[in-house]
Formats: structure tokens, sequence, C-alpha cells
């Protein structure tokens, strides 16, 4: 999958991972506070259309319900918001967790 990340420190691109990887390309943008897009499809030459996932200034509210369609959620843990899995609740990605995470910026 294709994934563009935009944040309002000018820290913008695009990189791609498996499928099977969406939480860790969430847990990248999250690390520098960026928004978080799948690349849909081209538009021109020079414009893709692209779908948000992942908000990292938003509630987790907001942010279920672009992660329903992934099987994902957020949700309020002892010390840091969580990524688990909606099938089971098992956590995604292990909180303050940033090994194999994507250096973005």
């Amino acid at each position: 999958m294709r994934f563009y990340y935009v944040n309002d420190y000018g820290d913008s691109g695009y990189f791609t991972l498996k499928k099977t990887e969406i939480p860790k390309a969430i847990m990248s943008a999250w690390n520098i506070e960026a928004e978080l897009s799948i690349v849909l499809g081209k538009i021109s030459k020079y414009q893709e259309r692209c779908q948000l996932i992942f908000s990292s200034v938003d509630d987790n509210e907001f942010n279920n319900e672009l992660l329903k369609e992934y099987g994902l959620y957020l949700k309020d843990g002892e010390k840091f918001r969580e990524l688990h899995y909606l099938v089971d609740d098992t956590l995604a990605w292990e909180p303050d967790n940033y090994y194999d995470v994507l250096q973005l910026n």
C-alpha cells in the first residue's frame, strides 16, 4: 500500500508498506504528529486521490471512525493512547515502542 503523510511542521511524503503493516504506518506518522492517508489512485499527473486513515491531532472517536475499516481502534491506556485490533482487542502496537517505526522526516 502507498501512504501519504503530512504535518504542520512541513514534513510530508510518501512511503510503501504491506497492507498488514498499517499499524506500523500509523505509528510512524504519529511519531511526527502527522496525518496519514492511503493513496487510492492518480487523478492526474500531479494529483492523487487519498483517503485519510489517521490524524494525530484528533481524538480517539474521530480516528476510530477512520480506522474501523482497517480493523483497528484507539483507546486511552494507563500512560499512552493505544492502537488495538477490533477483532480480539489485542494491541496492534506496543505503546511507547519506537523500534521499527519509519523515520519519515
